[in-house]
């Protein structure tokens, strides 16, 4: 089953378009529902799913802003562009950004089900292969590729470790190291950069003179603030506790 990210901050739109994919598209499964671009840009690199469908006109982040990150961060994953405007503007800077599709709502649902079905054999095309094939027909193949990954992750905690510019650098599509990485790990990409991520700073906290800034930059995080609450959440006590009980 292919996992479809849904991004509308009208609840009843968003729900409705759940409902579609669910009940007629049966290569897909809808795994995420998000009401803002912003939430749905976390969880994109986060989880790497296999189709975005997303509304143009939401409050903060557009989704075309939306699938411009997508795009600038190297996934070709499809993108569907939902509005209930029809102007050739949005149309335009939609099909430059490589968008699948721009469906103009209200849904038609035959029409609707009939993209479904051309999504699903393209992601077929790509795939190559049957569902079930995949790292569990070569173990050792996948091993070695999750090896990369972590000595690549070792070796640049301080940078960009989002999941497409990882897969980019080892040669994956985002898809595959998402699923790969669940399949050998059985764990989430962005659960082991995090708790890489914290060792490196528990261990700079305890055996260094890092200010607390320098650690936080050392380790990726361009706000302050946002390492002393990742910090705080992943281990139960702030940096400056940490460094003053271990230090």
């Amino acid at each position: 089953m292919y996992r479809v990210m849904i991004v509308e901050d009208e609840k009843i739109i968003r729900t409705g378009i759940a409902s579609v994919v669910s009940r007629f598209g049966s290569g897909f499964e809808v795994a995420w529902q998000c009401a803002d671009a912003y939430a749905a840009w976390d969880l994109f690199q986060a989880e790497a799913p296999d189709l975005v469908i997303t509304d143009i006109v939401m409050r903060g982040m557009s989704g075309l802003e939306l699938a411009r990150k997508i795009r600038e961060a190297g996934s070709d994953v499809p993108l569907v562009i939902l509005s209930g405007y029809a102007e050739f503007e949005y149309a335009r800077s939609a099909i430059q950004l490589g968008v699948c599709e721009y469906v103009v709502k209200p849904l038609n649902v035959k029409q609707f089900t009939g993209l479904l079905a051309r999504l699903e054999k393209l992601l077929d095309e790509r795939k190559g292969a049957p569902e079930n094939a995949g790292p569990a027909a070569d173990p050792a193949a996948g091993n070695l590729a999750i090896r990369r990954v972590e000595e690549y992750v070792a070796g640049h905690l301080g940078e960009d470790l989002s999941l497409a510019t990882v897969a980019a650098r080892v040669n994956l599509s985002t898809n595959y190291l998402s699923m790969l990485f669940r399949s050998t790990t059985s764990q989430k990409y962005s659960e082991y950069v995090l708790r890489m991520r914290m060792e490196k700073a528990k261990k700079l906290l305890a055996q260094s003179e890092f200010k607390i800034y320098e650690i936080a930059e050392i380790c990726g995080y361009n706000s302050v603030k946002h390492f002393i609450s990742a910090f705080k959440k992943h281990t139960g006590t702030t940096p400056t506790q940490y460094k003053n009980s271990h230090g």
